[in-house]
This record gives C-alpha cells, structure tokens and sequence, in this order.
C-alpha cells in the first residue's frame, strides 16, 4: 500500500518532525513487514493538502495537521478529498501535547484518527473540562487560575470514538536513541551519581504566571521541589547549556518531570535514557508509546498536587536497590524499543484495518 504523510506548517526542528521521521528513518522495515511505502511530504497550510493528494495519489492519507488550524479548514480539505471519485483512505495524525484535540470535529470525515498522547478511558472524552482539557481543568480547580474564554479542546463526536486510536509519541526520535548511546558511554552508576535530584525546569520561581496555566502549574511543581535542598543534593533551576543539560542529567539519580502543555514532555525520555529514576505526576490515565509510563515499574507517579513528592524522594534514595530496578526498567523498555521494531509494531497497530484492504 502507498502511503503519503502530510505534514502541515512549519515543522523544522518542531515537536510532528520528530514524531514523524520514524516513516523516512524505518521505511525498509515499513515496507519489509507491513507492506506499506510511505513518503512524507510537506504542506505550507491546510488548504494545500488536496494538491499534494493529487499529486501523488497514495491509496492511504495521513494528515498532520498543525496545532493552530482551524477544525473547520481541515474538515473542509477531508470533506473535498473524500468527494473525489477515487479517494484514499483518510487519517487524522494529531500531534498536540495535550491528551486533547482541536480537530476532534473532523471524526465524522476520516476512517482513524490518531493520538499521540491519548486519554485511556474514551468515556472522559464526554467530560467538559476547563480549557478543553484534564491538566487545564486541574489548573483552573486546584490552582485558581483563571482561563478565561481560553480552550483548547473540541468536544469528541461519541458515535465515532472507535475511530481514535493511541500511537506513537516524540520519543521514537532519533534524538533520544543518541542520548541512550551516550548515556552507556559517559553515565557513572546510578549510586554513584552526584546529584539526588535534578530539578532543571528551565522556568524560574519568579517567573510570571499570568499568560498561562501551564506557567502556573510548573511554577507550583518548582516551589516543591524547594524544600528538598535542605536535605539534598539538587541542581539548580535555570536553563543551561544542552551539552552541559544532558551531562548533568547523567550524574543525577532522580529526575523530576512535571506536566507541560500535555502529560508527556521531552525530559521523560531524557531521563529515562540516561538510567535516571523518573518522577513525575501520575500518567495512568493516558495511553501512548515508547510506554515509559507504568506505576512503581518504570516511573514513580507522585500525586498532581505534589504532596507526596517529598516523601517518595526519601524512600527512594534510602532504597537504591528498588530506585535502580525501576529505572533499569525503563532503560529496557527504551532500548526493546529502539532495537526490536517498536516504531513499526505501533504503526501496524494504530493502522491496523486499514492495510488489510490492500493486501
């Protein structure tokens, strides 16, 4: 089956490239096992999608459209493709940060729709969130932070639900494998590492919080983070240098990871890369791949308010021996994944019915 990616916008260096390069780095074994030949190609806006649809005439469309267009633009593009008298199969990349979607309208147009971070219960879709969404709706309900008219999530037609699928995430990159390969070089034993906890978040405590929930909820994840320097070694706070970033992440045996825009953010696998003991909020409610993401196995979910931050940190470095299991553990889930087809399993997964017509 031919296969054509379009990737919407401007994508260079962006969070959809990494998220779609496992199509050009795996296309052999794409093709090898799954009998699917891809070609990604790009589009300045929605509108030009259909040209580049006539221009290759794939037998299967993915669309991955750019957080900041319009539902009813891509909804107009799929309902034009779909009038054609030869058509492909239509599929719907959502690529956002949240577990949300601005593009959820466009179900009734598509035969899948794709997430790369996705809630597991589809029935919390039918829940009304503040701002569109779990983590802006904690914001607004714990935090007091005001959204305003702000939303990014659209409401999901039910009667389609079955069409949305989890996927992969950004952590197929590239760019993760490389710091695993470094990490096996330049990291030092986990017992051995300098620093308790790495507590870089690149945002400061008097950073202002006005323009955004997402400020504010990692402001209050670095005030918690505080009073652990009275007990502990602890980097500091403020950006540095990526080089110097990534080398300190190595000598670090804890590393927290707050929410971001969405539940799954680059220092996951950062972390999880270079053998660190990931803390983060608990994600048991979100369904994605490279799957980081298991309680007590992998990570060590701490609760969204951060309460019990504090005291999971001491039982962890009083208890190396099970600190080092759970990130060895996810060491192993990265590199199972890297090396033994994971990219090409989970497009076979989220396509599956689709490369069964053709073949």
């Amino acid at each position: 089956m031919y296969a054509l990616v379009v990737c919407v916008g401007p994508h260079q260096g962006a969070v959809l490239a990494k998220q779609v390069e496992g199509f050009i780095r795996h296309a052999a074994a794409l093709e090898r096992e799954l009998g699917l030949s891809v070609r990604v190609d790009y589009a300045a806006a929605v509108a030009r999608v259909p040209h580049r649809v006539t221009a290759h005439r794939p037998e299967l469309c993915i669309i991955a459209p750019h957080w900041t267009d319009s539902e009813a633009s891509l909804i107009g593009v799929c309902e034009f493709i779909r009038r054609q008298r030869v058509r492909p199969m239509l599929v719907v990349l959502d690529t956002s940060d949240p577990t949300s979607s601005p593009h959820f309208g466009v179900l009734p147009y598509v035969d899948l729709f794709l997430k790369t971070k996705m809630l597991r219960d589809r029935e919390q879709y039918r829940e009304r969130y503040a701002g569109g969404h779990v983590l802006s709706d904690h914001a607004a309900r714990v935090l007091g932070f005001d959204l305003g008219e702000w939303s990014f999530g659209t409401p999901m037609p039910m009667e389609h639900a079955a069409k949305v699928r989890p996927c992969w995430n950004f952590g197929i990159s590239a760019d993760f494998e490389r710091i695993r390969r470094n990490a096996k070089r330049f990291s030092v034993a986990w017992e051995r590492r300098y620093f308790d906890v790495n507590r870089r978040l690149g945002l400061s405590s008097t950073e202002s919080t006005r323009d955004s929930w997402y400020k504010a909820y990692r402001v209050a994840a670095q005030r918690a983070l505080e009073p652990l320097a009275a007990r502990h070694r602890v980097t500091g706070v403020r950006r540095i240098p990526r080089k110097l970033y990534l080398f300190e992440l190595m000598n670090s045996k804890i590393v927290f990871s707050p929410f971001g825009w969405g539940e799954v953010c680059f220092r996951d696998y950062e972390a999880a890369a270079v053998g660190a003991l990931l803390f983060k909020p608990s994600t048991a409610h979100v369904a994605t791949s490279p799957n980081i993401f298991i309680d007590h196995e992998t990570y060590v979910p701490v609760k969204w308010d951060f309460s019990d931050l504090e005291e999971k940190v001491a039982y962890y470095l009083k208890h190396p021996n099970e600190a080092e299991r759970i990130a060895a553990n996810a060491v192993r889930v990265l590199d199972e994944y890297y090396h033994d087809g994971g990219f090409v399993r989970d497009v076979g997964a989220a396509l599956n019915g689709c490369l069964e017509r053709d073949r």
